[in-house]
């Protein structure tokens, strides 16, 4: 289900994930000293990747509230919620 709504949302996250990257000037050295420490290496990674995704589908929520900003931004039909059928 989740990767479902991944893979629905993947512009989004594409679009958004630029601006939630970290700066990991801290992680280089530590990843590139020359210790084999591949768990603690691929957990790093697993972690700051989930957060990101996260924050980024957080964020394609709130935008997409507003027909507005998700048709300009994203290039989405408006929601037939907001229209008023008479």
């Amino acid at each position: 289900n989740s990767m479902k709504l991944i893979g629905q949302r993947t512009l989004d996250i594409y679009m958004l994930h630029i601006f939630f990257m970290p700066t990991l000037f801290w992680l280089g050295t530590y990843l590139t000293d020359g210790t084999n420490m591949i768990l603690i290496q691929l957990t790093c990674g697993l972690v700051i990747s989930l957060l990101n995704i996260s924050i980024c589908l957080a964020v394609s929520k709130l935008l997409r509230c507003s027909d507005f900003l998700s048709n300009n931004l994203f290039g989405t039909k408006p929601s037939t919620t907001s229209i008023m059928h008479k």
